[in-house]
């Protein structure tokens, strides 16, 4: 080989050794481009990796991420889970516990209904669920409107009935409420003393109840429920804290003696359409009314009251021989009731005196 041959055959040897060594060298840049990209918490400086494709976005949900987090709604997520089980009675239990949970389960099962990790029969047991909390569910309706928008077919579907089932519920009950208050029920057939005007249009007698709230621990949803008709008259002392006021019987209601601004929902089968109405009075129907008041109110019974009067919590004296301590609002009153007509039936006896508010009673 010439010397002009071996030359050219040198500089092409480096030349492809230097393209080796260049192209070697961008490899890892190259790596480092092709990664999939990190993301930044917004409460942590460390480095969360995005979604893996076909999971749902559960931090780009804007309505999941307003949900209030519990203190059970680490417990609610385990017993989600337990939903895509085949075992009926840990479904069961599952379900039980997580109506029992309430709001703190609302984040939990919402993730379900989001998320593509579960199955479509445990879409149906959350939404299911969601519906029987009633009042507890309401932080729930943006997401589950944003799924009935924008979610696929089915689980739109399966959310319809429930967003109306939640709307028709926070019209019956209250909503809003302190999370720390708790259910004190009283419950009557009817009260003991009898009243002279018709309340509603049963033709059953119409008698009055004492409810006094005193001093309780937390703030009081005072629940009362009667069979007949019954007028409620609510005091309470300095130290009250009533957070709300449902009242709820066969036949008509009335609560007098609370404030104008009191929470105040009355629901009766006779004077109320649309509303699941209940009647406590024993025991044995107070538990089996439970159910009820949770969805109209958010939470279980605390206490069971079913004497006349009734006294919830501690009051100083006694109230019954009327103490001092107990006021009644005059914001509310018989009279502005629509229900109270001014004639008596003709086979009732004239408790109360010719001057007394109570025969002065009529219809507005």
């Amino acid at each position: 080989m010439s010397r002009t041959s071996k030359v050219a055959v040198g500089r092409l040897v480096a030349l492809c050794m230097l393209l080796t060594l260049n192209a070697c060298g961008e490899r890892p840049n190259d790596k480092l481009t092709a990664a999939s990209p990190i993301e930044l918490s917004s409460q942590s400086d460390t480095p969360v990796q995005s979604d893996p494709p076909g999971e749902s976005p559960k931090r780009g949900s804007p309505e999941l991420s307003n949900l209030k987090q519990g203190q059970l709604t680490a417990e609610a997520r385990t017993r989600v889970a337990d939903l895509v089980s085949g075992d009926g009675r840990l479904l069961s239990e599952a379900q039980q516990a997580l109506l029992r949970i309430g709001r703190d389960a609302v984040p939990a099962l919402v993730e379900a209904l989001e998320g593509t990790q579960y199955n479509f029969g445990a879409k149906q047991h959350a939404a299911g669920i969601l519906g029987q909390m009633g009042v507890a569910a309401e932080a729930s309706l943006p997401s589950l409107k944003s799924l009935k928008l924008r979610g696929p077919s089915e689980v739109s579907a399966l959310v319809a009935p429930v967003i109306l089932r939640i709307e028709q519920v926070l019209s019956c009950g209250l909503a809003g409420l302190p999370e720390d208050a708790e259910v004190h029920l009283v419950g009557l057939y009817k009260g003991s003393n009898r009243l002279r005007f018709p309340l509603g249009t049963s033709g059953h007698g119409t008698t009055e109840v004492d409810v006094v709230v005193g001093r309780v621990q937390s703030p009081v949803i005072l629940v009362l429920s009667a069979y007949d008709p019954v007028v409620w008259r609510v005091g309470s002392t300095s130290l009250s804290r009533i957070a709300g006021v449902l009242a709820s019987g066969y036949h008509t209601q009335a609560v007098i003696g609370i404030s104008r601004d009191t929470p105040l929902r009355i629901i009766s089968y006779e004077q109320t359409r649309g509303c699941e109405s209940f009647h406590a009075y024993s025991p044995q129907t107070a538990a089996q009314a439970e159910r009820k008041i949770m969805t109209l109110v958010g939470r279980g019974i605390e206490k069971f009251y079913s004497s006349s009067p009734a006294l919830i919590g501690q009051v100083e004296g006694d109230s019954r021989s009327g103490s001092s301590d107990v006021f009644y609002s005059p914001d509310l009153t018989v009279e502005g009731y629509s229900a109270v007509r001014e004639e008596a039936p003709p086979d009732e006896p004239q408790d109360n005196p010719p001057n007394s508010p109570r025969r002065r009673a009529r219809v507005r």
